[in-house]
């Protein structure tokens, strides 16, 4: 795979990033309002159509997404109780965590969620307007006015 997942994080990103922790992040003198979030249990139910759309977005390689969608989502399961096997359906949502692909699929899905708004005041740190830090699946909103910022993530994780 290209390099292409890797330069679409954005400067919130500190998760699944070499080089930046949490911590690198907050070193502004200002009061701080925070909202934390988890996206764990969210990512287990993304559609995977929206997933490949994102991936379109981000402008990863056709045959890229062909691979990821033929060896990751056109997946199976069933269901066993006692000895009786289930006839296999289609799983259509979710992205395995302990993939190797799970840290760039989450990393370019959110980036969607959060762009709109990266617009919005955060905090200024070294000049730079930050209203929101990510790490892994969990998530600091930052800002004086932390209800407008959440609003806007909040309905674009609903969609």
């Amino acid at each position: 795979m290209t390099n292409k997942p890797n330069q679409e994080n954005g400067k919130e990103q500190f998760g699944f990033q070499a080089n930046k922790r949490t911590r690198d992040a907050m070193e502004a003198q200002k009061d701080l309002y925070t909202c934390f979030n988890d996206y764990d249990k969210a990512f287990h139910h993304v559609k995977h159509s929206e997933m490949v759309e994102a991936l379109e977005r981000t402008g990863i390689d056709g045959k890229d997404i062909r691979t990821i969608t033929e060896l990751y989502w056109n997946q199976k399961a069933a269901i066993r109780v006692d000895q009786e096997l289930s006839e296999p359906a289609a799983i259509q949502r979710g992205v395995r965590q302990r993939c190797v692909l799970f840290p760039y699929l989450f990393n370019i899905y959110t980036k969607y969620i959060f762009r709109e708004s990266n617009h919005m005041n955060g905090l200024n740190i070294n000049g730079t307007n930050i209203n929101n830090i990510r790490y892994e699946d969990d998530t600091t909103l930052l800002a004086e006015d932390l209800q407008k910022i959440f609003d806007v993530v909040k309905s674009t994780s609903d969609q």
